[in-house]
Protein backbone atom coordinates (compact mmCIF):
# COMPACT_ATOMS: atom_id res chain seq x y z
CA UNK A 1 0.00 0.00 0.00
CA UNK A 2 1.21 3.52 -1.15
CA UNK A 3 2.37 5.72 1.99
CA UNK A 4 -0.46 8.30 0.55
CA UNK A 5 -3.08 5.50 1.05
CA UNK A 6 -2.31 4.49 5.02
CA UNK A 7 -4.44 5.75 7.36
CA UNK A 8 -3.53 8.76 9.17
CA UNK A 9 -3.15 9.94 13.00
CA UNK A 10 -5.21 13.03 13.40
CA UNK A 11 -4.57 15.09 16.57
CA UNK A 12 -6.84 18.15 16.68
CA UNK A 13 -6.40 21.22 18.28
CA UNK A 14 -9.91 22.66 18.32
CA UNK A 15 -11.87 22.72 21.37
CA UNK A 16 -14.77 20.18 21.25
CA UNK A 17 -13.42 18.19 18.34
CA UNK A 18 -13.04 14.79 21.06
CA UNK A 19 -16.96 14.93 21.89
CA UNK A 20 -18.77 11.81 20.73
CA UNK A 21 -20.94 13.20 17.90
CA UNK A 22 -17.89 14.46 15.86
CA UNK A 23 -14.44 11.92 17.34
CA UNK A 24 -16.70 9.24 16.88
CA UNK A 25 -17.56 9.10 12.87
CA UNK A 26 -14.42 10.66 12.33
CA UNK A 27 -11.89 7.81 13.74
CA UNK A 28 -14.27 5.19 11.65
CA UNK A 29 -13.23 6.53 8.70
CA UNK A 30 -10.90 3.95 6.34
CA UNK A 31 -8.36 7.19 6.30
CA UNK A 32 -7.68 7.63 9.95
CA UNK A 33 -5.65 5.41 12.15
CA UNK A 34 -5.87 6.95 15.51
CA UNK A 35 -7.73 10.08 16.83
CA UNK A 36 -6.66 12.60 19.73
CA UNK A 37 -8.84 15.84 20.34
CA UNK A 38 -10.18 17.79 23.44
CA UNK A 39 -13.18 17.04 24.51
CA UNK A 40 -13.87 20.56 25.63
CA UNK A 41 -12.84 23.93 25.87
CA UNK A 42 -8.46 23.66 25.68
CA UNK A 43 -6.25 26.39 26.89
CA UNK A 44 -3.79 27.00 23.76
CA UNK A 45 -0.60 26.66 26.05
CA UNK A 46 -2.10 23.46 27.83
CA UNK A 47 -3.48 21.86 24.46
CA UNK A 48 0.34 22.59 22.93
CA UNK A 49 2.26 20.74 25.65
CA UNK A 50 -0.05 18.09 25.47
CA UNK A 51 0.49 17.37 22.16
CA UNK A 52 4.24 18.07 22.33
CA UNK A 53 4.03 15.15 25.39
CA UNK A 54 2.43 12.92 23.26
CA UNK A 55 5.15 13.01 20.13
CA UNK A 56 7.61 13.33 22.46
CA UNK A 57 6.59 9.82 23.96
CA UNK A 58 5.43 8.55 20.69
CA UNK A 59 8.50 9.54 17.85
CA UNK A 60 11.40 10.16 20.44
CA UNK A 61 10.71 7.73 23.36
CA UNK A 62 9.46 4.99 21.01
CA UNK A 63 6.26 4.29 23.00
CA UNK A 64 3.29 2.38 21.22
CA UNK A 65 0.66 5.38 20.50
CA UNK A 66 -1.65 4.46 23.18
CA UNK A 67 0.78 4.19 25.76
CA UNK A 68 2.38 7.45 24.62
CA UNK A 69 -0.95 9.34 25.11
CA UNK A 70 -1.36 7.50 28.49
CA UNK A 71 1.78 8.96 29.43
CA UNK A 72 1.45 12.13 28.17
CA UNK A 73 -1.43 12.84 29.60
CA UNK A 74 -0.36 11.45 33.49
CA UNK A 75 1.64 14.55 34.65
CA UNK A 76 -0.48 17.56 32.96
CA UNK A 77 -3.45 19.14 34.40
CA UNK A 78 -5.70 21.33 32.69
CA UNK A 79 -5.73 18.86 29.52
CA UNK A 80 -9.02 16.76 28.28
CA UNK A 81 -7.75 15.16 25.30
CA UNK A 82 -9.59 11.46 24.37
CA UNK A 83 -7.91 8.84 22.08
CA UNK A 84 -10.29 7.59 19.53
CA UNK A 85 -9.70 4.21 17.17
CA UNK A 86 -12.10 2.72 14.67
CA UNK A 87 -14.93 4.69 16.40
CA UNK A 88 -14.23 3.99 20.05
CA UNK A 89 -13.18 6.17 22.55
CA UNK A 90 -9.68 4.71 24.22
CA UNK A 91 -9.55 6.71 26.64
Amino acid sequence: MALAQLPKVVISLACSTGKTAFARELSKSESVRELVAPFREAHGAAASLSLQALLHKHLLMGHEFRTAFRLANEGLEGTHFRHWRGGVQLS
